[in-house]
C-alpha cells in the first residue's frame, strides 16, 4: 500500500506545473500560506502551496499552517489520495489494453528498457500494460535523493483525521490521471526519460526555493522546465485551476477550509491567487 501511495504521489508531482504571467499581477511576497477573506465569507479560509514529494530531511510543517488547520473546519486536497480503495483504483486507472511493445518503436522500447534497467533495475516488460505516463512518476521519484519521499498531502490528511476535521478534494483520482494522459504523448514520455540524469539538479533547486517559500522564483524554475508545452499547460494548469476556482466559493461559504495544492497553482494570471482576487476575495500572505 505504501508503494502505491508513493507512486500516486509521484504521479501528482507531474501536475506541479505553471504558466507565465504579467509580473504586476502576481503576488510578490514569499509565502506558502495565504488567507482568503472578504466577499460572502463569514470566516476566513486558507490556501497552502505544497510540493507533492520531498525528502524527510527537507520536510517542514510551518506553525502558521498548523494553526490554520487547527482553526479550520475542513481540509481540501487535490484528490483523495488517502482513499481506502486507493490501490484498487490506482491499478484500474493506470491499466491499458494495448501493450507498450505495440505502442513504442523497437528502438524506443529498447531505449526505455535500458533506462529502466540502469536506474531502477526493472525491465520495461514489467510495465507492459500500464499507462506510459506512470514511467514519468518513477523518474520523478528518482529525482529525490531518498528512498521514500514524504508527502505534504498525506501528512496534512493524517493531521486532519487526528483533529477530526472533514477532508474533501477538488477532483477525483481518475480525473488527474486523465489530465496526465492528455498532457504527455508517448514521444514526450520517452524524451523526458532521456533527461532523467538532469532531473536531480532541477529537483534540488526546486526544493531549495520551496524551503525559502519563494513561490515566484519556484514558479519561474518550473515554467523553464524542458517538459512543458502549450498542451500540457492547458490540461494540467488552465483547465484544473479554472475548475478549482469555480468550486472553492461554495466550499468556503459554510466551512473554513484549508486548501492544499501544488505551489505552482498559486502563481501566474491563471493561478488561484490572482483568479480569486478577480472574483472579489481578499488574498493576503500569512507569514510565520
Amino acid at each position: 500500500m505504501k508503494n502505491i501511495t508513493c507512486i500516486v504521489a509521484a504521479l501528482f508531482s507531474l501536475l506541479f506545473v505553471g504558466h507565465s504571467g504579467f509580473a504586476q499581477k502576481l503576488p510578490q511576497e514569499k509565502a506558502l500560506l495565504w488567507q482568503i477573506s472578504g466577499k460572502e465569507l463569514s470566516k476566513p479560509s486558507y490556501i497552502y502551496g505544497t510540493i507533492h514529494m520531498i525528502c524527510s530531511e527537507d520536510f517542514f510543517m510551518p506553525d502558521n499552517l498548523k494553526n490554520a488547520l487547527r482553526n479550520s473546519d475542513q481540509l481540501v486536497i487535490e484528490a483523495n489520495i488517502v482513499a481506502p480503495d486507493l490501490q484498487e483504483r490506482a491499478a484500474k486507472m493506470t491499466a491499458i489494453t494495448t501493450p507498450l511493445s505495440q505502442q513504442f518503436s523497437a528502438a524506443d522500447y529498447h531505449t526505455v528498457d535500458s533506462i529502466l534497467q540502469a536506474n531502477f533495475k526493472m525491465p520495461l516488460k514489467a510495465f507492459e500494460y500500464i499507462q506510459p505516463v506512470v514511467l514519468l512518476s518513477l523518474a520523478a521519484q528518482k529525482s529525490f535523493n531518498c528512498a521514500n519521499p514524504a508527502s505534504y498531502e498525506i501528512t496534512l490528511a493524517q493531521m486532519a483525521n487526528q483533529q477530526q476535521k472533514k477532508i474533501a478534494w477538488l477532483e477525483e483520482l481518475e480525473e488527474q490521471m486523465d489530465y496526465l494522459v492528455k498532457s504527455y504523448s508517448n514521444d514526450q514520455v520517452i524524451a523526458q526519460l532521456k533527461l532523467i540524469d538532469k532531473d536531480k539538479d532541477q529537483t534540488a533547486r526546486m526544493v531549495a526555493l520551496y524551503k525559502q517559500q519563494d513561490i515566484g522564483a519556484l514558479y519561474k524554475e518550473i515554467v523553464s522546465a524542458d517538459h512543458m508545452d502549450a498542451n500540457a499547460i492547458h490540461w494540467l494548469l488552465e483547465v484544473r485551476n479554472n475548475n478549482w476556482v469555480n468550486k472553492m466559493p461554495e466550499m468556503m461559504k459554510n466551512n473554513s477550509c484549508v486548501f492544499a495544492v501544488g505551489t505552482a497553482h498559486l502563481f501566474g494570471e491563471l493561478g488561484i491567487i490572482y483568479q480569486l482576487r478577480k472574483k472579489g476575495y481578499t488574498i493576503t500572505p500569512v507569514l510565520n
